[in-house]
């Protein structure tokens, strides 16, 4: 866990159970969502920000419960990748955001095809 509060990914079905989150669990098995570290939940986060969403729109896309979503936008409003707009409900991503998104998932298709030569 960093200074943030948020862990890497850590899934303790037991907590969850005793929190009374069994629903946000039960919505994961049931749209087989992967086993997702930080980065990951980061960029569902960022994907589905590009052209302004309610946190509740964040949510759903993203399979987030309202804890992680707080620690998460958090996270992501001090590092410049995420913003409320002024007098709306709305977040968007900044230009930092933007530029972030794009190089994530040019490295990530670089990845993937590296292990498909590699086959």
């Amino acid at each position: 866990m960093d200074n943030t509060g948020v862990g890497y990914g850590d899934l303790d079905v037991r907590k969850i159970r005793k929190t009374g989150e069994k629903a946000f669990v039960s919505n994961i098995r049931k749209h087989r969502v992967k086993y997702r570290g930080r980065m990951g939940i980061s960029m569902a986060i960022l994907e589905t920000a590009r052209e302004g969403v309610t946190k509740s729109r964040i949510m759903s896309k993203a399979y987030l419960s309202s804890t992680q979503l707080i620690h998460y936008m958090s996270f992501l409003e001090k590092c410049d990748l995420i913003r409320r707009e002024n007098g709306t409900n709305l977040y968007r991503l900044t230009e930092n955001g933007f530029k972030f998104l794009n190089a994530s998932t040019e490295l990530d298709s670089l990845l993937s095809m590296n292990n498909i030569r590699k086959i």
